[in-house]
């Protein structure tokens, strides 16, 4: 899918990362994308905002941003904001009184404001948006609740979410059905995530599944040298052709052998070998397997 036949014009007022993700992705798929950011209130993700919390959420800023015009403007009233939205066919806008004003003023425009809770609970952060989902429970199992989610899964969604609506939208708008859309994050995560879940997993204490570890066959291992090894040999001629290459004598059930020897034999195997050792043996053969990249010295 393209859009760039539909020159399709996109204005991005949304800040941190659901709304400029959002944004990134109708870039991606060849719309004029144009981020604009109020000079006393730059998005807290821009390193340029003295109140950025850290350095990864400017490289976030960077890599989101990255296929946009960007504009820095005084006020909302100014010139420039009026030129871009008289031009835009879609607006992404925060949830909030402040920008709602915008869509009176350019009727024209299809707005599509970025909204946290649905609810009593208005501000959310991803965190927040997780635990309101089925779905957490597996990682809250899985760590004890000692670790967070490294990235920001609901916020990821949330993007997909307001970039299928806009375009759900603005397909609509075109037929003569123009109508503003507001996306909540809540319900985003939730209609998504919760697609995963199932009553098993409710009433287990423990959950676990293929994809949190409950067979040897869909892991996560170890080299000797400290490499991370993802094994996905699931079907028959996976791992058929996985215990062959590594000299294995195990049968197909054994690759859902829930008893943990199976699993402790291969993580016994592969500490047996580099990384180095363990790309040579797979080669070209595609199985399902894939090694992270050794960490270089610094």
């Amino acid at each position: 899918m393209h859009l760039s036949n539909l020159d399709l014009k996109v204005c991005d007022f949304t800040s941190r990362l659901p709304g400029p993700l959002a944004g990134s992705i109708l870039s991606d798929l060849g719309a004029r994308v144009v981020k604009l950011e109020l000079e006393n209130a730059l998005d807290p993700f821009n390193p340029k905002n003295a109140n950025s919390p850290e350095e990864m959420f400017g490289a976030w800023y960077k890599n989101l941003n990255a296929s946009k015009e960007q504009l820095v403007i005084k006020s909302l009233e100014s010139s420039e904001v009026k030129n871009v939205l008289e031009e835009s066919d879609i607006a992404l806008i925060p949830g909030n009184k402040k920008y709602s004003v915008l869509k009176e003023l350019f009727p024209e425009t299809l707005f599509i404001e970025v909204c946290g809770g649905s609810g009593n609970q208005k501000y959310l952060h991803d965190l927040n948006a997780l635990f309101l989902t089925k779905s957490f429970k597996l990682h809250l199992e899985a760590t004890n609740g000692d670790t967070l989610p490294y990235l920001p899964f609901a916020g990821v969604v949330f993007a997909q979410q307001i970039a299928l609506e806009a375009l759900g939208a603005y397909v609509e708008s075109t037929s003569g059905k123009k109508e503003n859309r507001k996306i909540y994050l809540d319900q985003a995560a939730s209609r998504v995530l919760d697609k995963l879940w199932t009553n098993s997993l409710e009433d287990s204490e423990t959950p676990k599944a293929l994809h949190t570890g409950k067979y040897p066959c869909y892991n996560i291992y170890q080299s000797s040298d400290g490499r991370y090894i993802g094994l996905a040999a699931v079907e028959n001629k996976f791992w058929i052709k996985f215990c062959e290459i590594f000299n294995l004598t195990f049968s197909l059930e054994d690759r859902f052998d829930e008893s943990g020897r199976t699993g402790q034999s291969i993580s016994k195997m592969f500490l047996s070998y580099t990384g180095k050792e363990i790309e040579e043996l797979i080669g070209n053969s595609d199985i399902c397997i894939n090694l992270f990249p050794k960490k270089e010295k610094e």
